[in-house]
């Protein structure tokens, strides 16, 4: 793998390090300074969030993903932050073992000016090429816009913005549809989106060597920066209202990138004022959420968002802007998933009688 970088010739000494990371592309990181350990690399403390409740009734109390893998390493007792004043709680763990980098992969928290002025040296690891899609989704936003390369970047650690620090390193574009030709290798939940797995893991693997490039090269003491030619743009937190489907316009690809990319997509179905409090433009409606499904050819003489139920194989069929849906499994809202034969079924009854037999979704 190629890269863009340039040398120093200052005296390197080893790296007591305090790693700040959450999800499975910040393991990649993690793992490849713990690879560093007794070299570059002599300590290695992990921050992270800490857990949460989960579940019916918020009874089951679960942890970000790196703790687990932190466990497997061998690594120090983690050090949970959720706030400002937490990780300013950490200056004396920093002052105590001589702390001389601070590094932030994905963790979703600025780290404050006053923690990073403790240490000569920060970095964070980012997966695009900044200065493009800077922000907190840049995997989902490389998706969605159907880009043909990523890439990931390693930068300083800015002290009151983020994604503005001084880019070191960063890979050559990489081919995104090369990428996705792999498996996913991290243990995700079930139900994470597929494409975002995957590119999640090979873009994390990238970053992890580029990491270690980084460290055993001393480029993170270098003044020198690059500027590479990618037009900046942001890549926004994702929000749920993504997710949903706009007939006039997607197409049955759109649908799949969705899925894949954020998770089953949505629309909405009318419904008698009696059943729900939710209003779309003024109409009283339900959330319907789309599982598994399939593109198909045109249907004739049906508008964007209408729909049918074949009897033949018991699957109902969706008209998108030039082509169609196929339902294999969908979900009503406040209801569990089903078949679409038992979906068709129970419309009278969750949607009332005035407007069950409107086969639309809006």
């Amino acid at each position: 793998m190629k890269y863009l970088w340039r040398s120093i010739g200052r005296r390197w000494y080893s790296l007591n390090v305090l790693y700040f990371g959450s999800d499975e592309f910040s393991i990649h990181s993690l793992r490849a300074l713990n690879e560093l350990k007794g070299q570059s690399v002599d300590k290695l403390q992990l921050v992270t969030r800490p857990p949460k409740w989960c579940g019916r009734s918020k009874s089951v109390r679960k942890d970000v993903p790196i703790v687990n893998a932190a466990s497997q390493m061998g690594l120090p007792p983690v050090r949970h932050c959720d706030s400002r004043e937490d990780m300013l709680q950490l200056i004396d763990l920093v002052k105590s073992h001589k702390i001389n980098m601070i590094v932030a992969v994905s963790f979703g928290k600025l780290i404050p000016a006053q923690l990073l002025e403790q240490v000569p040296y920060s970095l964070n690891v980012h997966p695009s090429l900044l200065p493009r899609y800077k922000g907190a989704s840049p995997i989902q936003y490389t998706l969605l816009n159907q880009d043909e390369y990523a890439g990931v970047t390693i930068q300083t650690l800015h002290p009151h913005k983020f994604d503005h620090g001084s880019i070191i390193a960063q890979t050559t574009p990489l081919k995104v549809q090369n990428l996705l030709l792999n498996r996913s290798e991290s243990e995700f939940e079930p139900g994470f989106p597929k494409r975002t797995a995957i590119l999640m893991d090979q873009l994390g693997l990238q970053g992890g060597s580029l990491l270690k490039h980084v460290i055993n090269e001393k480029l993170y003491a270098s003044p020198h920066t690059l500027r590479p030619p990618y037009n900046s743009c942001y890549a926004s937190k994702i929000t749920s209202e993504m997710r949903r489907l706009h007939w006039p316009e997607d197409t049955a690809e759109t649908a799949m990138t969705k899925l894949e990319t954020l998770g089953p997509p949505y629309a909405y179905k009318q419904v008698d004022a009696n059943k729900s409090n939710t209003m779309v433009d003024g109409t009283p409606v339900k959330r319907i959420i789309f599982h598994n499904f399939e593109k198909v050819d045109l249907l004739p003489s049906l508008r964007p968002g209408e729909f049918i139920y074949s009897d033949g194989d018991q699957r109902i069929y969706i008209q998108c802007q030039s082509d169609a849906l196929r339902i294999q499994k969908l979900q009503f809202e406040g209801f569990k998933m089903e078949e679409p034969a038992q979906f068709i079924k129970s419309l009278r009854k969750r949607c009332g009688t005035g407007t069950y037999q409107e086969h639309n979704f809006l």
